[in-house]
């Protein structure tokens, strides 16, 4: 015969229905004597409210003072842990005999918790990371690399993106400097602002320092009533890129070696000095060490900018690059003009024995005339510039032969005679600055403005 459920006393079940919980549980009267408690509570027993700790004293408390407007759950901290204190009314017969307490150790939920938001964070930078370098290999697939060279380069500028270093990017015209450049600064923590760009032998002299440093108002006649900020000072935190950093007059380039040296400009007109945060990178296409021998550029402001050289050699040096630099513009352009063309064979291989003394700019020029002007899909020979088709390249060993000295005379004097003579030469062969650039190794921007200086004519 089993036990009947009326002889089972209550306070037994009630005994084991608290040692079965895993937190403590205690009961208190509405005097604050406690009459019962788990074992896990047995830290904290007795028989009054004012022996318990007092964080845990002063909730009960509050509890039954509060009795009957409030019961529920509070936090609070004991002794280095976290509980969450649930308190219940035991009423019968609309009649209040005392509380229930629940004292919960949610201290281990917490860490648990804070280890989860480390966790999720910590995903989330790499979210980002990945996000970032994937954009990164996404910019730096702009740099043709199937030469050992040009992987060389690469290798560089991933290593050197994420230190502020002063670069200076060496190499004939058109060999991509001013992609280098830019791969530099979009894989550097600057690349959140813009790249500020400036060729310094497209601006005249004169307006030269004017762009660089900005000037304040009324600072000389004709100048903005508002004055101007210049470039340096538009670049703060971000990447300044100097092209053709050769042609900077000198009193510039002392006013540079400041910028350098003291990280500050003064804007023309001004008496104090502004700071800035900038990176530097400069690029030429001139024997900056020749020049410094020669007078011609300043030798410590030239130690300051070669901090970090970086020589791309030209289209002939790695000719392994010409074929994926031509499937790249002519995809880039069947892009551009919402149809698709390629190139014969037999224009490849034109393409590949030609020297391109314009290097990847005069390819990428000459891939897009023939593009357009080509009538089907298949862009044939035709299409192509007659001194490539009959491959007349000027080698550097057979520049001696076209130049005739009869008698001495100045250095500065010579260079000067032979680059009008070069220019007019030129000029009147081709009739374009694009082609007059590309034949003398020079930038659009040089072309026009050296033409516009020995022919005197508008361009």
């Amino acid at each position: 015969m089993g036990i009947q459920k009326d002889t089972i006393p209550a306070s037994a079940i009630l005994k084991t229905i608290m040692e079965m919980q895993m937190d403590s549980v205690l009961i208190i009267d509405t005097c604050g004597n406690i009459i019962m408690a788990n074992d896990i509570f047995k830290d904290w027993t007795g028989k009054h409210i004012e022996e318990l700790p007092t964080p845990l004293k002063g909730i009960l408390t509050i509890s039954i003072n509060l009795y009957p407007s409030q019961q529920g759950s509070k936090i609070f901290t004991m002794d280095g842990y976290k509980y969450v204190i649930h308190t219940k009314y035991i009423i019968a017969e609309q009649v209040h005999f005392g509380f229930v307490v629940y004292l919960l150790n949610v201290t281990s939920q917490d860490i648990l918790e804070s280890k989860l938001s480390q966790y999720i964070e910590r995903e989330n930078m790499l979210a980002d990371e990945l996000n970032a370098l994937q954009k990164s290999e996404a910019k730096i697939k702009n740099m043709v690399s199937k030469s050992k060279a040009m992987e060389k380069i690469l290798e560089i500028v991933y290593k050197i993106a994420g230190f502020d270093t002063n670069v200076l990017i060496l190499g004939e015209t058109g060999v991509g400097k001013s992609l280098v450049a830019k791969t530099i600064h979009q894989l550097s923590r600057r690349a959140k602002y813009p790249l500020i760009e400036i060729s310094c032998g497209s601006i005249s002299e004169n307006l030269l320092e004017s762009e660089l440093f900005g000037y304040l108002p009324g600072a000389f006649t004709g100048a903005n009533k508002k004055g101007k900020r210049g470039l340096i000072e538009c670049a703060e935190g971000s990447t300044l890129f100097l092209d053709e950093v050769a042609e900077l007059p000198m009193h510039l380039q002392v006013k540079l070696l400041d910028v350098i040296q003291n990280r500050r400009i003064k804007k023309i007109g001004a008496n104090e000095f502004i700071p800035v945060n900038i990176r530097l990178i400069t690029a030429t296409n001139k024997d900056l060490g020749k020049m410094v021998d020669d007078g011609a550029f300043r030798e410590d402001l030239f130690y300051r900018i070669n901090v970090m050289p970086i020589h791309i050699p030209p289209l002939r040096e790695r000719k392994e690059d010409i074929p994926a630099l031509m499937d790249k513009f002519i995809e880039d352009l069947g892009l551009k003009c919402s149809h698709t063309k390629i190139l014969s064979p037999d224009v490849k291989k034109r393409l590949l024995t030609y020297d391109w003394p314009g290097n990847i700019r005069e390819l990428e020029n000459v891939l897009e005339r023939a593009f357009i002007t080509s009538s089907g899909t298949i862009i044939n020979k035709d299409s192509l510039p007659d001194y490539i088709n009959d491959n007349q390249n000027i080698r550097p060993k057979s520049y001696e032969d076209n130049i005739i000295i009869k008698a001495p005379m100045p250095l500065k004097l010579a260079r000067e005679i032979l680059e009008k003579k070069l220019f007019r030469l030129t000029f009147q062969q081709v009739k374009s600055t694009v082609e007059v650039g590309q034949m003398l190794g020079v930038d659009q921007s040089t072309a026009s403005r050296k033409i516009r200086k020995y022919l005197n004519t508008s361009l």
